[in-house]
C-alpha cells in the first residue's frame, strides 16, 4: 500500500531537516560576516530545511496511521513536528525579508532559536516514541535494584509460573519494544491482560495452542527473517526459554498456576534452581561424523527445527515445534540423520499417516518427547530397538498400564514423564518398587 510505503520512509526523511537546519544555524551564528548572513545561499539552505521538514512531518503522519505507537507519545511528537515545520517556514520568510531590507530583522533571531528548540524537542519526542521514554537516561540503578530484589526460584517456590518465570523473561527480551510508552505493532507485553489481548494484527497467544500462536511462530523463524522476534541484533530467547513459552501457552497461558504445582515438569524444572538437584551422571557421547550441510538445509526447509548439541559433536536435537503437520515423507527425510539424532520432540503433533515402525530406525536416540500426541501402547512396542533411549516424555498420551511392559524393556531408560495418561497410580507405584533406578515423574 502506497501510504504504508511513504510512512516507512519517515526514519530516513526525518534526518534531513535536522541536518540541514543545523547547518543553517551554524552558518548564521558562527560567521559574523553580514554578507554571509544575508546571502541567498543561506536562504536556499533554509528553504531546503523547510521543505524537508514538511516531507518528514507528512511521512510521520502516515506512519502514525499504522497504530504501532503509543497514542499520547505519538501525538506529542506529531504536534512538536508541526510546530517545528511552521517555525522553519517563518525563519525562511523572515530571511527573505532580511534580504529585501538588507539587514537582520529583530524578530529573526528569536524565531530562529525557537525553531532550533522545537527541532531538539521534536527529535527527543521521536526518540522516546521509538526507543522508550527512558532511552536517554535509562533508570539503570532502579532496574538493578529490582533485579536484585527478585529471589532465586526453586521447585518449592510459591510464585506463579507467569510472575516468576514468564513475565521476567518477557521483561528481559520483549518489553523494550512492547510496553507503556512504546508499543510496536500496538502490542504491550508488560501487562498480562494486554499480552493476551494482542496487537493491531490480533492475538499473539492462543491459550492451549502453541502451534497457532503468532508469538511462537515469530520466535521460531530464522534470525535473518524480517518477522523474527526478537529482532536481529536484540537479545534472543534461549532454547530453554522458548520451550518454557511453548509449554506455558500449551497449558493455557495461565497467570495463576504456581511453580510448586508444576515443578516436576521437565520444561519448568530446567528453569529453576532445584531444591533437590539431581546428580549429573550423563555419560560422554561417542564422536559421530557431522551431517552434510545440504541435508540439514533440506530438513530445515521442510520445517524441522535443528540444533547442534555441541560445537563439533555431530549430535543433533530435532523439534517439530514450528510444524503444524508432520507427513510421512517428512519423517522419512528425518530418518536419514538417525545416526546423529540425540533428541527428537514431536510434541503436539497428530502424526496421522506416519508409519510408526520407522521409529525403530532411530537407534541412536537418547531423548524422545511425544507429549500431547495420540500415540499409545502400540507405539511403545516399536521402540524396543532404541537401546540408547534415556528420556521419554509421555505426558498427555493414551499410554496405559499395558504399555509399561514395553517401557521396562528399554534398558537404557532413566527418566519417564507420564502424568495425564491412562497409567494407573497403582501400576506406577509397583514399577517404582521393582525398578528404583528408573525416575518416573507423574505430577501427582
Amino acid at each position: 500500500m502506497i501510504t504504508s510505503f511513504l510512512g516507512h520512509l519517515h526514519p530516513i526523511l526525518l534526518h534531513l531537516p535536522i541536518g540541514i537546519f543545523s547547518l543553517a544555524f551554524v552558518i548564521f551564528y558562527f560567521n559574523p560576516d553580514k554578507s554571509v548572513r544575508l546571502s541567498k545561499q543561506l536562504g536556499f539552505i533554509l528553504l531546503l530545511s523547510w521543505i524537508s521538514a514538511m516531507l518528514s512531518a507528512a511521512s510521520g503522519f502516515l506512519l502514525n496511521t499504522s497504530g504501532e505507537y503509543n497514542e499520547q507519545a505519538a501525538e506529542t511528537h506529531q504536534w512538536s513536528a508541526i510546530a517545528f515545520t511552521i517555525l522553519c517556514g517563518c525563519v525562511y520568510f523572515l530571511h527573505r525579508y532580511n534580504l529585501k531590507i538588507n539587514q537582520i530583522h529583530k524578530a529573526f533571531q528569536p524565531v530562529f532559536i525557537a525553531a532550533l528548540i522545537a527541532m531538539v524537542f521534536t527529535g527527543h519526542a521521536g526518540g522516546s516514541l521509538t526507543h522508550g521514554a527512558d532511552f536517554l537516561w535509562p533508570q539503570q540503578e532502579e532496574t538493578e535494584k529490582q533485579v536484585k530484589a527478585i529471589p532465586v526460584l526453586s521447585d518449592t517456590s510459591s510464585f506463579t509460573v507467569y510472575d516468576g518465570l514468564v513475565q521476567p523473561l518477557l521483561a528481559a527480551k520483549c518489553e523494550s519494544c512492547h510496553k507503556a510508552g512504546k508499543q510496536k505493532g500496538g502490542l504491550r507485553m508488560d501487562d498480562f491482560s494486554l499480552l493476551l489481548k494482542g496487537g493491531k494484527n490480533g492475538k499473539i497467544i492462543q491459550p492451549g495452542d502453541a502451534a497457532s500462536s503468532e508469538m511462537i511462530a515469530r520466535i521460531m523463524l530464522p534470525q535473518d527473517d524480517d518477522k523474527h522476534m526478537p529482532p536481529k541484533g536484540k537479545k534472543q530467547l534461549t532454547e530453554k526459554e522458548t520451550a518454557l513459552m511453548h509449554w506455558w501457552i500449551m497449558q493455557g497461558a495461565n497467570s495463576r498456576q504456581s511453580i510448586r504445582e508444576v515443578a516436576s515438569n521437565d520444561t519448568v524444572r530446567q528453569m529453576l534452581q532445584v531444591a533437590t538437584p539431581e546428580l549429573n551422571t550423563e555419560p560422554k557421547l561417542p564422536v559421530v561424523a557431522p551431517v552434510d550441510t545440504a541435508l540439514i538445509k533440506e530438513l530445515k526447509a521442510s520445517g524441522f527445527t535443528i540444533r547442534l548439541l555441541a560445537e563439533g559433536s555431530g549430535w543433533l536435537d530435532v523439534s517439530t515445534i514450528n510444524m503444524k503437520t508432520l507427513t510421512q515423507q517428512q519423517f522419512e527425510q528425518l530418518v536419514r540423520i538417525s545416526a546423529n539424532m540425540y533428541g527428537l520432540s514431536l510434541a503436539d503433533q497428530q502424526l496421522t499417516g506416519i508409519d510408526l515402525k520407522l521409529f525403530g530406525k532411530l537407534t541412536q536416540l537418547r531423548r524422545l518427547d511425544i507429549r500431547n500426541t495420540p500415540l499409545g501402547d502400540s507405539f511403545l512396542s516399536v521402540l524396543s530397538n532404541l537401546e540408547n533411549l534415556e528420556y521419554l516424555n509421555l505426558v498427555g498420551t493414551t499410554v496405559s498400564d499395558e504399555g509399561l511392559k514395553y517401557i521396562i524393556e528399554l534398558k537404557g531408560l532413566r527418566k519417564v514423564y507420564c502424568w495425564n495418561t491412562q497409567i494407573s497410580v497403582e501400576a506406577i507405584n509397583n514399577l517404582k518398587l521393582k525398578y528404583p533406578q528408573l525416575s518416573i515423574i507423574t505430577g501427582f
